[in-house]
């Protein structure tokens, strides 16, 4: 099961930060490192803290670090020549790392003295960030003096002895932006040198809200008991004192979520005012980021001028133009673009004729559920006997999807990305962008085969009509429509894909795939597509 992340099909890119705190741990090192070392999943940022070791810690440090680069970890040392404590070294940790890192990537604390159970534990951690869109997890850790974490339904940081946060502890970065070193010092100024891992979980919490927190049963982690312990050198007073100043401080306000939708834009500028304000007048409190992904070049002063004398009030828009034309596929290179530079946990997907519900983006957003592609328009292809399946047969009739008719039927085959919400994580999985040269205009039917029988995610059917007109999406079968000029590549793209094991149960031929693949010539997309 473990191992699938590092490579093939499901090789994600999604960098996990540790971060190893070092006090006087010579001892330990050996085995917190070689736990690393051995873990399954090898995007790792390891960073080191060492905190005015008077012992070997650095040498032993220096011995393990080209042992860890050997086997694909990257390393970063950081030498303190005083010992400030943990608050000190937490707070170090944060400050580098959120500058170093993508708002999607993970943070975690691994203490030089304690290691990982399981050479999976990485893994396992990364697997509930994926199923279940959480933004911090807790464990259970072995070792004297720990007590089994558990599953909480709701927090409150006055319960003076209640903490269940046991280790691993782990976040994602984007939540790292919200700390400042005070959060790490007492009342007197001093770096707390007991209960810092009590006020980051706190306010990771209390950012995140209860509802994006999630709790790891497996026991990945053993915590180490010995003489130089923070906890046998802090007296129990210092320790009430900190709890207290926690007690005491103000909750942190809960992030609130922004709706992102991404739309491509080419040769329909004349309706391009009315869906902009289509999106700004929806009813919906949340902050609207609305980018267009201009892929005509000979549009791009039109459009920016066609947005600068739009009048909006509450939507944000980005501009975005683009050097090639490469159809509704330059949305997925945006994401992947987007994601190293904002934390961005679903995307929403339009098409540049669709003028909104007032109602359409709340209810598809309240809707948005972790690893999963939910649209409102798809397929269920039909099978007649003795005949190829064909791209424009499907047992779900398209009047039945406009007038949401059909209710039975809540899981397509194939998904359409006019009008869709996806777990942007999808876009962190390599397999995405192996898309096929010759398939990027019909880059929904590639995502539909990854998701579904690559990935095993669900394709979902939304009971919401986008459009504002219904008889519009009639009027979308003319003579212009680019779905009609390219019927033939449907078609052919489809049967490819079959061969690979699409609509054949859950199993994927490989020796059909990789003939698909053979070129690997979506290279050619990556390193030539351009955002201006």
């Amino acid at each position: 099961m473990y191992g699938l992340l590092n490579d093939g099909l499901w090789k994600y890119n999604r960098t996990v930060w540790i971060a190893v705190p070092v006090y006087n741990f010579s001892l330990f090192l050996d085995d917190c490192f070689k736990s690393i070392n051995k873990q399954t999943y090898k995007n790792i940022h390891l960073c080191i803290f060492n905190d005015g070791s008077s012992d070997d810690s650095n040498k032993n440090i220096n011995r393990w670090i080209p042992v860890l680069k050997r086997t694909g970890i990257t390393c970063h040392i950081m030498n303190f020549s005083i010992n400030k404590g943990p608050g000190y070294t937490k707070w170090k940790a944060i400050e580098y790392i959120r500058e170093k890192a993508k708002p999607t990537d993970i943070f975690t604390i691994l203490d030089g003295d304690d290691y990982y159970t399981k050479e999976h534990a990485i893994e396992r951690i990364l697997m509930e960030y994926i199923k279940t869109g959480c933004w911090l997890t807790y464990g259970s850790a072995e070792g004297e003096n720990t007590k089994q974490g558990k599953q909480i339904a709701e927090f409150n940081r006055c319960h003076r002895n209640s903490f269940p946060f046991q280790h691993p502890r782990s976040c994602s970065i984007h939540l790292l932006k919200y700390f400042n070193k005070e959060d790490f010092k007492d009342h007197e100024g001093q770096w707390i040198q007991r209960g810092s891992d009590r006020q980051f979980i706190y306010k990771c919490i209390e950012l995140s809200g209860i509802d994006r927190i999630s709790f790891i049963s497996e026991e990945l982690y053993f915590y180490r008991t010995h003489k130089n312990n923070v906890r046998n050198k802090i007296s129990k007073e210092y320790k009430i004192h900190i709890e207290d100043m926690l007690i005491k401080k103000p909750p942190a306000i809960r992030i609130t979520d922004t709706i992102d939708i991404v739309m491509c834009s080419y040769k329909r500028q004349k309706t391009l005012a009315d869906i902009i304000k289509s999106i700004d007048e929806q009813k919906c409190d949340k902050q609207i980021v609305l980018h267009i992904i201009n892929t005509n070049t000979d549009e791009w002063e039109s459009t920016q001028d066609i947005i600068n004398n739009t009048l909006i009030e509450k939507i944000q828009i980005k501009l975005i133009n683009t050097n090639d034309n490469l159809y509704g596929y330059a949305r997925f290179l945006y994401v992947k673009h987007l994601l190293d530079k904002k934390f961005v946990q679903y995307v929403i997907f339009i098409d540049d004729d669709q003028i909104l519900k007032p109602d359409w983006v709340k209810s598809v957003f309240d809707k948005r559920e972790p690893f999963s592609y939910m649209c409102w328009h798809g397929r269920n292809f039909k099978r007649i006997q003795g005949e190829e399946i064909s791209y424009w047969k499907s047992d779900l009739l398209y009047d039945d999807i406009v007038k949401n008719k059909a209710g039975d039927v809540c899981e397509y085959e194939y998904g359409a990305t006019s009008g869709c919400i996806i777990d942007s994580h999808i876009f962190n999985f390599e397999i995405v962008f192996r898309c096929p040269l010759r398939f990027r205009m019909i880059e929904d039917l590639w995502l539909s085969f990854v998701v579904k029988h690559i990935l095993g995610m669900p394709i979902l059917r939304l009971f919401f009509t986008p459009n504002i007109n219904e008889e519009e999406l009639y009027n979308k079968h003319n003579d212009d429509s680019l779905f009609l000029k390219i019927k033939e590549k449907k078609q052919a793209c489809l049967r490819e894909l079959i061969g690979a094991g699409f609509l054949v149960g859950d199993i994927i031929k490989m020796e059909c795939l990789n003939k698909i693949l053979v070129n690997d010539d979506s290279k050619i997309l990556l390193d030539t597509f351009t955002f201006l």
